[in-house]
C-alpha cells in the first residue's frame, strides 16, 4: 500500500514546499541516469584510467571522498555568492553523490561478513 501523498496548495506560502519537491525530483531523476564512466571523469577531472586504479569497494569509497570535497567547495562558493559559482555543476555533483551513495550502500550489504 502507498503512502498518501499531501496536498499541493496553491499560492506563496507553498512555493518552498513545491520548489524543495523539484529539487528532489530533479535530484533522483538524474541519480537514476547517472553513469560512472561518462560523468565522473568531467565533474571530478579525472584521468582516462583513474577509475580503474582502484579494485571495489575501494574505488567507491574514493570517488565519495572526492564527491565530498568537491560539493563543499561548491556550497561555499554558493554561500560566498561566489563568481564562480555553478548552481548546474552543484546539481550534477549532488546527484553523482546519491548515485555513487547507493552503490555504495549495495556493495556494503553483499560485502562477505569477517
Amino acid at each position: 500500500m502507498s503512502s498518501p501523498s499531501l496536498p499541493v496548495a496553491a499560492g506563496p506560502a507553498s512555493l518552498p514546499l513545491r520548489a524543495w519537491r523539484a529539487v528532489e525530483d530533479t535530484l533522483a531523476a538524474g541519480a537514476a541516469r547517472y553513469e560512472r564512466r561518462l560523468m565522473l571523469p568531467r565533474l571530478l577531472h579525472l584521468w582516462p584510467g583513474e577509475l580503474e586504479s582502484a579494485p571495489e569497494p575501494e574505488m567507491t569509497r574514493l570517488i565519495l571522498a572526492r564527491l565530498r570535497r568537491a560539493l563543499r567547495r561548491e556550497w561555499s562558493r554558493a554561500r560566498a555568492r561566489h563568481w564562480a559559482y555553478d548552481v548546474h555543476r552543484h546539481i550534477a555533483l549532488a546527484q553523482a553523490w546519491r548515485a555513487e551513495s547507493a552503490r555504495w550502500r549495495g556493495l556494503q550489504m553483499h560485502a562477505p561478513k569477517s
